[in-house]
């Protein structure tokens, strides 16, 4: 159909897929509950936050550290 319509040329085609399974189930489906102590919600995300903020520093370190060997190692070459 779409050689008819001449959105493809007939001369070579490709096809990529992967497989995914799904599950669309009505009976798979869970209500989702309510926290009941918001504070303790609260204290989760803030410890997530800091998890976080202490990677990006450690990665930043990585990298400044890098870009100084780089400075020292190339700074004859143009």
């Amino acid at each position: 159909m779409c050689i008819d319509k001449g959105l493809v040329g007939a001369s070579r085609q490709a096809v990529d897929s992967a497989y995914i399974k799904a599950n669309a189930s009505m009976d798979s489906i869970v209500e989702k509950q309510v926290l009941d102590d918001a504070q303790t919600y609260t204290q989760q995300l803030q410890a997530n936050d800091e998890t976080i903020t202490v990677v990006k520093a450690e990665k930043h370190r990585q990298v400044e550290q890098h870009h100084n060997w780089k400075k020292s190692e190339y700074k004859n070459q143009p």
